[in-house]
């Protein structure tokens, strides 16, 4: 079949829609394509993949070289010494210092403490609560 010649089954879409498959809605830009018993994914938010743990022993910031703090379901690590935050893309960190997000002083208070709960992972075999403890410091006494 060609998209001049749609067969019974098939669904020709205009140009800001989405072809699909026998017995699925076309649909406009940004909405997701379900089937039959499938969720809805929220538009624009990709579900986090979890970071391979024996990367966790190998990474550090791509600013200051030291330990970061791994929030799995956030798909985050976070430098809180510099108040950065790095993503983690489909099961690979994106380490790199000018995709890193600067946190403001309420989102670290919050993973600081959830790092001090025990709800974060350290890299480089560091202690996860010791690691939360550094960001009280602040930038200023990080060296950058």
């Amino acid at each position: 079949m060609t998209a001049t010649d749609p067969g019974p089954e098939e669904t020709v879409a205009g140009p800001e829609e989405t072809v699909t498959g026998p017995g699925e809605a076309v649909t406009g830009p940004g909405e997701a394509v379900t089937g039959p018993g499938e969720a809805v994914a929220e538009p624009g938010r990709a579900e986090a993949a979890t970071l391979d743990g024996r990367l966790l022993p190998l990474l550090a910031c791509p600013v200051d070289k030291e330990a970061l703090l791994y929030f799995a379901g956030d798909g985050l690590l976070y430098n809180p010494r510099l108040r950065l935050g790095y993503r983690v893309e489909d099961g690979i960190p994106v380490l790199l210092a000018g995709e890193a997000e600067e946190l403001g002083a309420e989102r670290h208070a919050t993973l600081t403490a959830r790092a001090g709960r025990g709800e974060a992972t350290a890299t480089l075999g560091r202690d996860p609560a010791g690691l939360a403890g550094q960001g009280e410091t602040g930038m200023a006494d990080a060296g950058v």
